[in-house]
């Protein structure tokens, strides 16, 4: 772990009120100098779960950890992983009137998923990935990849009323089995706030795998996905993708 997140530990160490330390005015509390991060339970990083748990143990006079407890968690496995982490973590160890002894400490651990990761357990399948090789470009192939799931993208609910418009542009690449792989927004004209729906609308879609001289491949492509509210009584407010 890089000096500076070993000072900020140490740092939340000495003065965060969650971190409980039986000090007296003549203790010095333990500084951390090797450390590593909890890992993401992988179960609970392919839903996009986020969470925490709270560890409590002891640092000893040698600067060793023992004695970890889960104290607080949102889901076992964060606890899990914080305990696995906090046993590999070495300390300076606290002193009291210059003597090395141990004391028992408490620690916070926070768990974000990435964005991509929670993108995928919306769709429920994996979308951004290394991408394939030998892809072509659409313009390439004489002819348009045909879906067998249309891009649809419904006006976004949290928007009714709004009578906010956009057209983003999204590029992916259609993979072998037909699917939509690494889709990203490379422009919009209008609210940025749709982005996030073209990008949902163009993961949910499917096209027929795409066969160029007599095999099948990845093809790339790009398309404009419009964002339009109807005026009110009218039908509801849709999406268009335009190939």
């Amino acid at each position: 772990m890089t000096l500076k997140i070993a000072t900020r530990i140490a740092r939340m160490i000495a003065v965060l009120p969650c971190l409980s330390l039986a000090l007296s005015a003549a203790v010095t509390p333990p500084r951390p100098i090797s450390t590593v991060a909890p890992k993401h339970p992988p179960e609970l990083l392919a839903k996009g779960v986020d969470g925490s748990a709270t560890v409590k143990f002891k640092v000893n006079a040698d600067g060793t950890v023992s004695d970890a407890t889960v104290t607080k968690a949102t889901d076992p496995a964060f606890g899990e992983a914080a305990i696995a982490a906090v046993n590999q973590w070495q300390f300076e160890p606290a002193t009291r009137d210059g003597e090395a002894i141990s004391i028992k400490v408490a620690q916070k651990f926070d768990f974000q998923a990435p964005p991509e990761k929670k993108f995928e357990a919306v769709v429920g399948r994996p979308v951004f990935m290394a991408p394939p090789d030998g892809v072509i470009s659409a313009k390439d192939l004489g002819h348009r990849p045909k879906p067998v799931v249309p891009i649809k993208a419904p006006y976004p609910p949290s928007l009714a009323g709004s009578g906010k418009e956009a057209l983003v542009r999204v590029r992916f690449i259609i993979n072998t089995d037909g699917l939509a792989i690494n889709p990203e927004v490379v422009g919009v004209e209008g609210d940025k706030g749709f982005e996030p729906y073209a990008l949902l609308a163009v993961a949910r879609a499917r096209w027929e795998p795409i066969e160029h001289e007599g095999k099948i491949v990845p093809v790339s492509m790009q398309v404009p996905v419009r964002f339009a509210e109807k005026p009110a009584g009218g039908a509801k407010g849709k999406a268009r993708a335009e190939h």
